[in-house]
């Protein structure tokens, strides 16, 4: 594993991946995913899970910059639960 640390640290930026998590508590709000967008791009992370979507169902939004996978879990019942990932356009293949 040390080995390993140590090539990590020799790349250059380029080739680095940011990965992050964040309890979003919801996305049922008005404005949360251009929030949430913001934030991202500010702190340059590639990708990152999310949870308490609460969003009904599962399915995929394109945005301009990034893509969201998204998902429920447990009761199919908008308002609660749910997870996801958040990832850059450049990482999205």
């Amino acid at each position: 594993m040390q080995g390993r640390q140590n090539r990590l640290l020799e790349m250059d930026n380029e080739k680095k991946i940011k990965l992050a998590t964040w309890n979003i508590r919801t996305m049922l709000q008005v404005g949360k995913m251009m929030e949430i967008a913001k934030e991202l791009q500010k702190w340059e992370i590639n990708i990152t899970a999310i949870q308490e979507v609460r969003w009904k169902e599962s399915g995929k939004i394109n945005k301009p910059k990034y893509c969201i996978w998204f998902t429920i879990v447990g009761q199919k019942k908008q308002g609660e639960h749910g997870v996801g990932f958040i990832v850059t356009k450049k990482l999205q293949n």
